[in-house]
Order: structure tokens, then sequence, then C-alpha cells
């Protein structure tokens, strides 16, 4: 079943770059701003702090949603050249619009959209994946929330782009070994439109960037 992957680029105006990044029926909205000022208790002296922040539809954040905001900020840590800016801060804001399963790969490809759109200086892009096992081990490329609930394991991987490492990594239930290399080995090819929806992506931005200049 082929996946809808769908973004648009610089839709809030108030933040230096943003992003709405739809996976199949779920969606997040996005917003960079940054780099700031940042008050001296939370300042770096030799680089710039990423700070995250996850707001759910309708509840308020919880722990699946503090785990979250971690693992998009560890997941971007290593990839933001936070050494040009320091004592700056860069902020991260996930609105969730609906979450119908993937929700993570949603929310990393999504902030990377909105870093880019932002200009903030990165060593690579990411594109990240979430596949599940069913019950008959069949590997399911970014399942339904369903899906995520009745599988016997799920994975949530990003890849950086330069190497094609493994930039993050999370998973839950029980895999033998050769059926975790198995679910590596497809999340890596399915990023492969990711990876072409951020070039397609970017050629417009830039097109776009030099006829204002005009």
């Amino acid at each position: 079943m082929d996946q809808l992957l769908d973004v648009q680029l610089g839709l809030l105006r108030q933040a230096d770059g943003s992003s709405l990044f739809k996976l199949n029926s779920t969606s997040v909205m996005v917003g960079v701003y940054g780099p700031t000022e940042v008050k001296p208790a939370k300042e770096l002296s030799d680089r710039a702090s990423l700070e995250v922040t996850y707001k759910p539809k309708v509840k308020q954040a919880g722990c699946r949603e503090k785990l979250l905001e971690k693992n998009v900020q560890s997941a971007f840590d290593g990839v933001v050249l936070t050494e040009l800016h320091p004592r700056t801060a860069i902020q991260i804001i996930i609105q969730e619009l609906q979450d119908s399963g993937s929700l993570f790969s949603c929310c990393i490809n999504g902030v990377c959209f909105a870093l880019l759109d932002a200009c903030v200086p990165m060593r690579s892009t990411l594109a990240a994946v979430t596949c599940v096992v069913d019950s008959e081990g069949e590997i399911i490329i970014f399942p339904t929330k369903r899906q995520e609930e009745t599988a016997l394991a799920v994975l949530n991987v990003a890849f950086e782009s330069k190497e094609g490492a493994v930039i993050s990594l999370s998973s839950s239930g029980v895999l033998t070994k050769s059926k975790f290399q198995d679910c590596i080995t497809v999340c890596k090819s399915s990023c492969s439109k990711i990876f072409e929806l951020y070039r397609i992506k970017m050629r417009q931005l830039c097109t776009k960037n030099a006829g204002s200049e005009c």
C-alpha cells in the first residue's frame, strides 16, 4: 500500500520556519523559533540549546508526550550545528493535529522540514520511519494506531542522509535478532521517499527565494 506523504512550508508567519507534515491520516504543525536570546540560567557557553515542546490535540501533555519531546530533541542534538550559535536557544514547537498512528515518524520528519524552512544549519537531514511486526510476523510500514496497539513489536527509526546511519531508535515488544534486522532494512529502504521529498521541497524553496530576491 502506497503511503501518503505531504508537506507545506512557511504557513506560520510568526515563526522563523514551519511545516505542516502529513503522513497518511496523521499530521503535525511544527514551528521553529530562533536562534533567539535565552535566559542566563539556560544559557550554554559553547552551543545553542534545543528546546522541544509537544502539544497534544486535546489533552494536556503527559509522560508519553514528554518522552516524545525527549526523543525528538535527542535525534536532532547531534544533527543541528548548535555550536554556530552559542548562548542562544532554538525552540521547536510541535502541535498535534491528528494522531492516527506513526506519530514519532511524523514529528521527526515535520521538525526536519521546519528546520530547513528556518535555514537552521544541519549536518544532514533526517528521515524517520515507524514499522510494526503483526501477529503473523509481517512487517508493516507507517502503521495505523490500531496496528500499533495489536502488534507484537513497534520500531521507530530515524536515519541521517549522508551515510544512512541510524540516529535514533526506539522500540517496544519482543523481536528476534533476525526480525529486528529485517525491520531496520525495510525502514531504511522506505526512507528514500522522504529524502526525495526533502530534495523536491528544497528545490522549490530555493527557486522561490531566488525569485523574491530579483
